[in-house]
């Protein structure tokens, strides 16, 4: 890997005060790396994203499991990496929410958006964590 410009590791709640910290990191990290607009949009959803879903499926709200957040920038690329205290999920399992009668289903949304948003996005272990690449 490159050299590291930015490396934050933060421990959330699982609850709106922790999608909240959530929120104030990416504007903090779109401002001191001066992304663009559609860089930062991206960077925020599929942040938000992976971080709602380790907190509403993985940790199933539960106020006492925590949602582990880590961001590592270097000159190319932004790695994000959100791990939950759940269960886990196969990334392959998660049917297309754009696909013939999925579309009037609300799972699967979140998956979506960050496969469309991000350059590179799996999952590791047992599936409670998951490791997204944007290109800067």
């Amino acid at each position: 890997m490159v050299d590291l410009e930015y490396n934050k590791r933060i421990a959330i709640s699982s609850d709106l005060d922790g999608l909240r910290e959530c929120i104030e990191l990416s504007q903090n990290i779109s401002g001191i790396f001066q992304l663009d607009n559609d860089k930062s949009f991206a960077f925020q959803t599929v942040l938000l994203e992976a971080v709602n879903n380790a907190i509403v499926h993985g940790n199933k709200s539960n106020k006492d499991l925590l949602t582990i957040v880590t961001v590592k920038i270097n000159s190319d690329k932004i790695f994000i990496e959100v791990e939950d205290q759940g269960d886990g999920f196969d990334l392959d399992l998660v049917a297309s929410p754009v696909n013939g009668g999925n579309i009037s289903l609300e799972s699967g949304r979140g998956i979506f958006f960050i496969r469309q948003l991000s350059d590179g996005f799996n999952t590791v272990g047992k599936g409670n964590i998951v490791n997204i690449i944007i290109k800067r």
